[in-house]
């Protein structure tokens, strides 16, 4: 608020009636998400470059968050960096603040899941000593897939062995056991199905030696 004194030269004074001034922030505005861009397929796993501007006729100081709707932490800064480790459809929500106020806007991207399946551990002996280790082979592998795993298999001697498995979300680990091995050269196939709507296989093939 604010008013006027005015005093002549005889010490006369006036004072003017009381006005009232609202100082109002203006709103950040012209907000554009400029990578990736809307509509976008993204690989799940793979790393993403977020870009982003906004226009502040105060030059106020802005903050960016991300929201990336796949209930993981905020992301903050104009620019910024993300995987998603899901597949589906996302919308990215960008709130841009210059402390007193806030404005949004978004963009809806799709994850898909293109790769097959690909084993993070694999132990097993790759020369087993009979008189040493027995006539078993022990094989443990664990197995990760984004879209998860719908079947992990190991094929030896034309044979679907069964295996002991555990799984948690993306990943499978399981053991098998090859028994009744002799002197001789070996291998075996490890067939990893992932659970997106295309299916992909990875099927790899291992050796190994049996001596006495």
């Amino acid at each position: 608020a604010y008013k006027f004194n005015a005093k002549d030269w005889a010490g006369n004074i006036n004072t003017s009636a009381t006005y009232n001034l609202t100082v109002q922030n203006r709103i950040p505005f012209n907000l554009n998400i400029t990578a990736p861009t809307n509509g976008a397929v993204l690989e799940a796993g793979n790393s993403t470059v977020f870009n982003a501007t906004a226009t502040d006729l105060d030059n106020d100081t802005l903050t960016y968050y991300w929201n990336f709707s796949d209930n993981t932490s905020l992301a903050t800064g104009q620019n910024t960096t993300y995987a998603f480790n899901s597949t589906g459809n996302f919308t990215v929500v960008l709130n841009v603040s210059d402390s007193y106020s806030s404005n949004l806007t978004n963009i809806t991207l799709i994850v898909n899941d293109t790769l097959p399946p690909t084993i993070s551990s694999l132990t097993y002996d790759t020369e087993l000593h009979l008189g040493q280790d027995g006539s078993t082979l022990s094989v443990n592998s664990t197995a990760h897939d984004y879209s998860e795993i719908s079947n992990f298999t190991l094929n030896y001697n034309g044979t679907s062995l069964n295996g002991s498995c555990t799984s948690t979300n993306t990943t499978w680990n399981c053991n098998w056991s090859i028994s009744g091995l002799t002197v001789g050269s070996y291998n075996f196939t490890l067939n990893y199905t992932d659970n997106f709507s295309t299916i992909h296989i990875n099927s790899s093939t291992y050796y190994f030696n049996v001596t006495s």
